[in-house]
């Protein structure tokens, strides 16, 4: 994965993964890691994370190395890349049930419960 030439293939070896039997378990890992990150963002902020995080992967393909990190590993790396590209990020926080407040988040502490 981290040799291809493509960065189109790259990316959909990496979300989707390679594995026909496993590619649905593999999907919903990826995507709920990355949820942790995107969840209270807006739709469009939320897809720029995701293109941040897969620029950031595309670009640190070769520092990946399945001896010491695992795919997961590897993506969770990438969304902290992400986050770091700005300082603060605009997520909506549940306040209480049914309320909602917007509020910045350091971008050093998205992700974190």
């Amino acid at each position: 994965m981290i040799f291809t030439e493509d960065r189109a293939t790259f990316e959909r070896e990496l979300i989707v993964g390679t594995d026909e039997k496993q590619r649905t378990g593999h999907y919903r890992r990826m995507a709920d890691r990355a949820n942790k990150f995107t969840a209270g963002m807006a739709a469009t902020t939320a897809a720029h994370f995701r293109e941040e995080a897969l620029d950031f992967a595309w670009t640190n393909r070769h520092s990946w190395n399945l001896q010491y990190e695992s795919i997961e590993m590897f993506w969770t790396r990438c969304l902290r890349g992400a986050a770091l590209t700005r300082d603060k990020w605009l997520v909506s926080v549940a306040t209480l049930p049914g309320v909602f407040e917007k509020r910045w988040v350091l971008g050093r502490r998205l992700g974190e419960e």
